[in-house]
């Protein structure tokens, strides 16, 4: 029970339709050449398997509270990468 209420606590609701990427987004991002699309999501909802990545991993948290078109950094296991984001849903 104390679990529940300090996971209730620490919720975040999804804003929609802001154009920024939070949580509940679904975002097309470009690296390199490669186009995939990721739903963003907390950390118990998160499966890479079904495209659903944490607000908190490594490349989420470079995309969390931005819009289309920025460009950021991303540091993989294989160097760093640009990731540019396409769209926001």
């Amino acid at each position: 029970m104390l679990f529940l209420k300090s996971l209730l606590k620490r919720t975040i609701v999804p804003q929609k339709d802001t154009g920024i990427v939070s949580i509940g987004s679904v975002v097309s991002i470009r690296i390199g050449s490669l186009e995939k699309k990721y739903e963003l999501v907390g950390d118990f909802e998160a499966s890479p398997s079904e495209n659903k990545i944490s607000y908190k991993s490594p490349l989420g948290a470079v995309i969390f509270g931005r819009k289309v078109r920025d460009t950021v950094t991303f540091i993989s296991p294989n160097g760093e990468k640009n990731v540019t984001i396409l769209s926001v849903e």
